[in-house]
């Protein structure tokens, strides 16, 4: 994955010194760092999440509000939270080979804003930690209300913030015919899911 210039990182090891310098020398290189907040339902960031540097991702449910499937199990929350991405019954071969399964939780919230993230340094690569927080909270959900400790600046508006890229030596067109072949296979995947 350091190849791409993102990592994803959610479990909560608690070294901070060394996680510090880490954060700091890949941010040095241009690699960015997505973290997920923690599924214990409890305002308190996961530690890696919570670090300057680091994208922190909370988990969104089906209406766009944070997760939560009991008191016991939901997105974390609080003061260092940047953004949230789907983290409800998301479709992954995690647990599964050969077939899709659905699972739940910030882990899966941090791969879809990896996802997000690869894509934007995919247009421009010259994409720096401080150039995502910026489109962040431009292009979120909650860019005019504000930010919030339940859903940061909320979900990235994906299509707003690529079309905000312009760089010379890229088809935005074509990327944006490729992102909506990318939801019709989703969509497939998912209506597979709701057969079964």
């Amino acid at each position: 994955l350091f190849f791409t210039g993102i990592v994803r990182r959610s479990s909560d090891i608690e070294e901070e010194k060394a996680w510090e310098s880490i954060i700091a020398k890949a941010n040095n290189n241009g690699m960015i760092i997505v973290s997920a907040t923690g599924n214990n339902n409890k305002n308190r960031i996961y530690f890696t999440a919570g670090l300057e540097g680091v994208i922190s991702v909370g988990g969104s449910d089906e209406v766009s509000q944070r997760w939560v499937h009991n008191f016991m199990r939901g997105s974390n929350y609080g003061d260092k939270i940047d953004c949230v991405a789907p983290a409800f019954s998301q479709p992954t071969t995690m647990f599964m080979r050969w077939r899709y399964t659905n699972v739940d939780g910030t882990s899966m919230a941090t791969a879809n804003m990896s996802g997000i993230v690869a894509l934007l340094k995919s247009v421009k690569k010259s994409l720096s930690y401080q150039d995502i927080q910026d489109l962040i909270k431009k292009y979120s959900s909650h860019s005019v209300i504000g930010w919030s400790q339940e859903l940061g600046y909320g979900l990235i508006d994906t299509f707003r913030a690529l079309s905000s890229l312009k760089p010379a030596d890229v088809n935005t067109g074509q990327l944006i015919k490729n992102l909506r072949n990318i939801k019709l296979q989703i969509e497939s995947i998912l209506s597979d899911l709701g057969g079964e």
